[in-house]
């Protein structure tokens, strides 16, 4: 727990880390400006606010952290993050399957939220209870005629919703995120939007997923993502490849840790034996990648690119 809880304190000090809590489809984020006015916090240095949204975090129970890479949709990007997780048994959320009101949150990380009336989505996620929060009358009428219900995925609850514009609080057994910014304000273009938001993608929702097949969770659940700043993804960022080679996914570590020495030692890609587990040529094309960024394409880099990391 004190490594979980040092390393989410450090990152909360840093405000280009970004948080989420969610699943796959259904995803709270939390992230804030250099600068930006805080509302309120707590002396352990896991709680904030802003006008845009809130996150509270507790790590009890301890978690497992796993830093994991992906393939970004670059031709020679990654992406980065951690996952805490915890086990099945300890992961301590309801999982309910229709529209259920909760009462009034009083447990929400402002004042003046603690009388607004919780409701349970009933999205039946396995790491999150989604919710939302109002006291707006209207709204809560339209939601009272629908407990007990799955809750459609159009419908006059759901434009209720989407006119009223409810703060989403994001529930799992490490804490909470709770987004006031109004549903769907985004850049122009439809990009993410910036600081508080959330996702909710029925689409993926149906998967049952509670992370991308991508990310190698091992056993457990995920309770909390952490979103790492980093120097525009620069390998030469020591504190996240420390972290990954301590709390990466062991198989994946491996094979970076192979490739990264053929790598060093100029080893053609033909006499390279090549992972052959998807998780493995990941590790791979990532290694591949980030030498690159560093050290910019040679032509044995080139040759081994188009051997294993051949993209449009």
């Amino acid at each position: 727990m004190q490594e979980a809880q040092a390393l989410a304190a450090a990152h909360i000090a840093e405000p280009s880390s970004t948080w989420a809590i969610g699943a796959y489809g259904a995803l709270a984020e939390f992230g804030r400006d250099r600068g930006e006015p805080l509302l309120g916090g707590d002396g352990d240095g896991l709680t904030l606010a802003t006008a845009r949204g809130a996150m509270r975090l507790d790590f009890a129970p301890a978690p497992e952290i796993v830093a994991y890479e992906t393939l970004g949709v670059r031709s020679r990007g990654w992406l980065q993050g951690v996952a805490f997780t915890l086990p099945p048994a300890k992961i301590g959320v309801a999982g309910r399957t229709v529209l259920t009101e909760l009462g009034a949150d009083r447990s929400a990380i402002l004042p003046d939220h603690r009388d607004d009336i919780l409701f349970d989505l009933g999205l039946g996620t396995a790491n999150v209870d989604a919710c939302i929060r109002s006291g707006d009358a209207a709204l809560l009428a339209e939601l009272r005629r629908h407990v007990g219900r799955p809750l459609p995925a159009d419908g006059a609850a759901v434009d209720a919703i989407r006119e009223a514009h409810p703060h989403r609080v994001f529930l799992s057994a490490l804490g909470r995120i709770e987004v006031f910014a109004p549903i769907g304000s985004s850049r122009p273009g439809g990009s993410t939007p910036e600081g508080p938001h959330t996702h909710l993608l029925p689409r993926l929702l149906a998967s049952g997923r509670t992370h991308p097949a991508t990310i190698d969770l091992g056993e457990g659940l995920p309770a909390l993502w952490l979103y790492p700043a980093v120097t525009g993804h620069d390998p030469r960022d020591r504190a996240f490849q420390d972290l990954l080679m301590r709390h990466g996914p062991p198989a994946y570590v491996a094979a970076k840790r192979r490739t990264l020495a053929a790598l060093t030692t100029a080893t053609r890609p033909s006499a390279f034996d090549a992972p052959t587990t998807r998780l493995g040529r990941a590790a791979l094309r990532i290694a591949l990648r980030q030498t690159i960024a560093q050290t910019g394409e040679t032509a044995l880099l080139a040759s081994w690119r188009a051997a294993f990391d051949r993209t449009r």
